[in-house]
């Protein structure tokens, strides 16, 4: 167990490496991933240190839920519908943060885990990324989807929310039923399969796209 937590705790320096190696090749929203990765493995290192010394974490996972909502936000908005436009995208972000701060402050409160910000963003990526794929194949032309970065970033987003919400709603049935240690196998793999797929997007910018593929904004 504590191997996985180990091996999903440093799986996140793979896409980190590879976003500061391939940097000057990445188009505005794969940069704007590469800050969103090190914004998480920051707060991942905080994380870990401030569990070490039995301080509770909660107060900043609400904060992290927000600013992590709003980064993901911007990077799918260029490859979705033209109607949604980067201003609508910021509404959007506004809305959450208001309902993200209103949770953190009145409803869960600051010391408690903000499961209903997390079932919300979890909802709220689903839908887009799906949205994004319903998209891509509307539009499809000769470009092979599996070489464009934002597909392996939107899938990674896909799975990584899809099985969040799934844990959410069994997560109390596992505690009450003293399977607490599937849900942390769970959490690390799908941790660890949503930075393999990000690594894999930011590695495709090795080479640069070409500017005829309708897949970059």
């Amino acid at each position: 167990m504590y191997t996985l937590l180990y091996i999903a705790a440093f799986s996140i320096l793979i896409p980190v490496i590879a976003s500061i190696r391939y940097y000057r090749n990445q188009p505005v929203y794969l940069r704007l991933l590469s800050w969103f990765l090190w914004i998480c493995a920051l707060t991942d290192l905080s994380s870990h240190v401030l569990a070490e010394w039995y301080i509770n974490t909660d107060p900043s996972l609400h904060i992290y839920t927000i600013v992590e909502f709003a980064f993901l936000i911007l990077i799918l908005q260029p490859h979705l519908p033209s109607f949604f436009t980067v201003q609508k995208a910021w509404y959007v972000i506004l809305l959450f943060s208001v309902f993200g701060l209103y949770n953190m402050f009145f409803l869960q409160g600051v010391f408690a885990f903000n499961s209903y910000a997390l079932a919300v963003e979890s909802i709220a990526m689903i839908m887009l990324t799906v949205w994004y794929f319903y998209h891509v194949l509307q539009e499809l032309s000769e470009k092979k989807l599996t070489e464009s970065p934002i597909f392996w970033i939107s899938t990674g987003i896909l799975t990584y929310f899809s099985v969040n919400l799934f844990m959410y709603i069994i997560g109390r049935y596992l505690s009450e039923n003293s399977f607490a240690w599937a849900w942390a196998i769970i959490h690390n793999v799908n941790y660890i399969l949503r930075n393999l797929l990000f690594f894999t997007g930011i590695w495709k910018t090795r080479k640069p796209l070409s500017k005829s593929s309708f897949l970059e904004p």
